[in-house]
């Protein structure tokens, strides 16, 4: 088995892991404080930035490895081809795992924060109570 990685399979990595360590940090930093709410909009996009992220990674291995097949030398081209896929497999499961993480942490906390009321209930429940006023 053979369990090589390249390095720029390396970079894409570290690029997911630095964005997901940023998120995460960002959100048990701001865990107990009115900024985990204010910045909703913005903590409810860092499971997607992860993911994205590891999409991109998806699209670079998968070219990678076209740019580097040659149809006319089969037995040479296809190490580089499956190198390719390689980045692209390692950088999807590094995104969609990060981004899976992210989403329940980042979940649990505005829980804790709002008590498990949505944005949509909360609304609901002022409408309720200005129509019985």
């Amino acid at each position: 088995m053979n369990l090589s990685i390249s390095t720029d399979t390396w970079i894409c990595l570290g690029i997911i892991a630095a964005a997901f360590v940023f998120c995460f940090v960002f959100v048990f930093r701001h865990k107990n404080s009115e900024s985990l709410v204010t910045n909703r909009r913005v903590v409810e996009y860092f499971p997607s930035l992860v993911s994205t992220l590891g999409v991109l990674g998806t699209f670079w291995g998968i070219t990678k490895g076209l740019m580097a097949f040659d149809t006319t030398d089969l037995d040479n081209s296809i190490p580089d081809l499956l190198d390719g896929l390689k980045t692209a497999f390692f950088t999807s499961l590094a995104g969609m795992i990060g981004s899976m993480l992210l989403s329940g942490l980042i979940s649990r906390k505005q829980d804790q924060k709002d008590g498990g009321v949505s944005d949509i209930n909360q609304a609901a429940g002022e409408i309720t109570q200005a129509v019985k006023k």
